[in-house]
């Protein structure tokens, strides 16, 4: 990991973010080497440093590191969290974080891998004991869900009590407090446990986001996060490829015109386009798009979750 240039690319996007945590901006500003900033911040505010900034932004992390080893994907969790945040409880939030989503994609026990966790924290990480345990509930948090503890305790409890994608980013929502970023990280941990498949298609319409780097300003849309992800698990999404024989449109019945993706791609965008192949920005100029993904794990070639 290099660390300086990580450090770089979240200085830029704070320079054009709209919403930064207190905590993280004060380290993103310090002035001080990447090395130093979030410890020297940590030491002037012991009480301070266990903000929610390092888990809200660990989904991606943990689908990197998600094809490592256990230990790799607690040790990268930790390091990238003290990056911003020097509390170690803030690292240990994210390294607990990691192992469910790992736990996840592999299709194995969330829950299981918590427990784990738990059991080789250190003695000091005690409240992580406490309010990850299956009983608890964010009724009467020890602290508010600003914090890692909080944020993490809310969003398993969140997933844990449900049974849907949908369910557990409203039940996080609903508990109110730091709500955007409570549902970031039950939304990470859901959709690990659900699949993209699971996500409603209403929320997803218009899903779109952009980030500054120090390259310039990226746009993201729904399509693009998913191809980024399967980047993330080192696998590789087939280019969209229309047939060397256009086909259609061609009217079988009254208003039903079959073609193939670029001959569809030319009809009036007034026309509605059902494609049960992945269509990327191929029907652009349409104003609404649903978007929706069907996901078959059965049988030999599906074997691997994460291919």
């Amino acid at each position: 990991m290099d660390g300086a240039d990580l450090f770089e690319r979240f200085r830029t996007w704070a320079n054009d973010a709209n919403d930064v945590g207190v905590q993280t901006r004060m380290v993103l500003s310090s002035g001080r080497p990447w090395s130093e900033a979030a410890a020297a911040h940590y030491e002037r505010n012991p009480r301070g440093g266990a903000g929610n900034g390092s888990l809200m932004r660990a989904t991606p992390s943990a689908v990197f590191f998600a094809t490592g080893s256990e230990q790799e994907t607690i040790d990268a969790a930790r390091e990238l969290s003290a990056i911003t945040h020097g509390d170690p409880a803030a690292g240990w939030g994210a390294a607990i974080f990691h192992m469910m989503v790992q736990a996840a994609l592999y299709e194995e026990d969330p829950f299981d891998a918590l427990d784990a966790m738990l059991d080789e924290l250190p003695a000091d990480q005690d409240r992580y004991r406490r309010m990850l345990d299956a009983d608890w509930t964010p009724e009467a948090p020890e602290v508010p869900n600003g914090s890692v503890w909080g944020c993490l305790a809310t969003a398993v409890w969140a997933v844990r009590t449900t049974a849907s994608f949908e369910d557990a980013v409203v039940a996080a929502i609903d508990v109110g407090g730091d709500t955007d970023t409570v549902a970031a990280v039950a939304g990470g941990l859901a959709g690990a446990i659900y699949g993209i498949q699971a996500i409603p298609s209403r929320w997803t319409t218009y899903l779109h986001g952009h980030v500054t780097t120090p390259s310039g300003r990226v746009t993201y849309r729904l399509a693009d996060l998913q191809e980024l992800t399967s980047r993330l698990l080192g696998t590789n999404v087939p280019p969209i490829v229309s047939l060397q024989e256009p086909v259609g449109p061609a009217e079988i019945l009254d208003g039903v015109n079959p073609a193939d993706l670029g001959r569809a791609a030319a009809v009036p965008t007034d026309w509605a386009v059902v494609s049960l192949c992945r269509a990327g920005e191929t029907f652009a100029d349409h104003a609404l798009r649903r978007e929706v993904y069907l996901i078959d794990r059965s049988g030999p070639a599906n074997a691997d979750p994460l291919a």
